[in-house]
């Protein structure tokens, strides 16, 4: 998919209104922080030597109430009060997923039937090409897609099994085989998710934005940049400057492509009507003209070398 613009845009613009994340976790360096529903800074930090492993910490009541359940109903509780010992210490990945599964399957975007688990909400997860054995590389990428696969099963199964622990499931169950949906979220995970950083450019915590987000594609000469906000907006908000180009032989614009959609309808509601946490916005770094692609440029520190590639 391709985002474009709907008019002529000048520099400096903001492309979008604040959008708010499907799903996002902070870095287990920020947990004792930073707020895990807004992500906002925290004034004071417990240590964290003391502190439950899979304990959260929140700003007000608010972000309690909006988040706390999801910490519970997704099993991110369960990963890091038992941890199945993933190779990387890193859990904001999985926790992330974990978040993102529970989203998708609220809004019977997923099941464990599918059979088909190349795109998830209209966003690509690049299973096939991150889990596959066979690819004509030079040994040393080729160690690297083994090293991004081996991680991604992995994870994946530390996924399964804190879903059974939430369950009160047998954790023998939770083989290779079962995992097809865990590993699909994962991928979508490290596909499509971008470092929130706090206002400083600090890294703080990873989150997936849904589609009018994710259809925009990179290039190493973009025309447009984000920036991250714990601020919930207020007055009027921004304009839609930006949709995604109409497939051939079809002459809806970008906002009835979405709205007619049931996935992207669900999603959109969930960020209207549920959602919370870093809001992100869009906005031109060079002159756009009408019909123009929007173009970004970043680099995802979730994923290694191959898959930035």
């Amino acid at each position: 998919m391709e985002m474009i613009a709907v008019e002529d845009i000048g520099i400096g613009q903001d492309l979008t209104p604040p959008i708010l994340p499907i799903a996002a976790a902070l870095h287990d360096s920020s947990r004792f922080s930073h707020c895990s529903a807004c992500f906002s800074p925290l004034h004071d930090s417990p240590d964290s030597h003391t502190a439950p492993p899979h304990f959260l910490r929140y700003c007000s009541r608010l972000c309690s109430s909006l988040d706390s359940p999801l910490h519970f109903s997704s099993a991110e509780f369960h990963l890091l009060r038992h941890p199945a010992t993933p190779t990387s210490p890193e859990t904001s990945d999985l926790r992330l997923s974990l978040r993102l599964l529970h989203r998708f399957e609220t809004l019977r975007l997923v099941s464990r039937n599918d059979a088909a688990l190349d795109r998830i909400g209209g966003m690509m997860t690049n299973r096939a090409e991150l889990l596959r054995k066979e690819i004509e590389v030079d040994v040393e990428t080729c160690e690297e897609y083994e090293e991004v696969s081996e991680r991604i099963r992995e994870g994946a199964r530390a996924m399964a099994a804190a879903r059974r622990m939430r369950d009160g499931l047998n954790l023998e169950s939770s083989l290779a085989e079962d995992c097809a949906m865990e590993e699909a979220v994962l991928c979508l995970v490290l596909t499509n998710a971008v470092e929130v950083q706090d206002s400083t450019g600090c890294s703080v915590g990873v989150a997936v934005y849904g589609p009018s987000f994710s259809w925009i594609n990179h290039s190493c000469s973009p025309n447009s940049s984000y920036r991250f906000s714990t601020v919930p907006s207020s007055g009027a908000a921004s304009s839609w400057l930006i949709h995604p180009k109409p497939t051939d032989g079809d002459n809806r614009n970008g906002s009835e492509l979405i709205n007619t959609n049931l996935s992207l309808k669900f999603l959109s509601s969930l960020g209207i009507e549920e959602g919370y946490g870093p809001s992100l916005i869009m906005r031109s770094i060079k002159d756009i003209k009408k019909g123009e692609e929007v173009l970004i440029t970043y680099t995802d520190l979730l994923q290694p070398k191959v898959v930035r590639g």
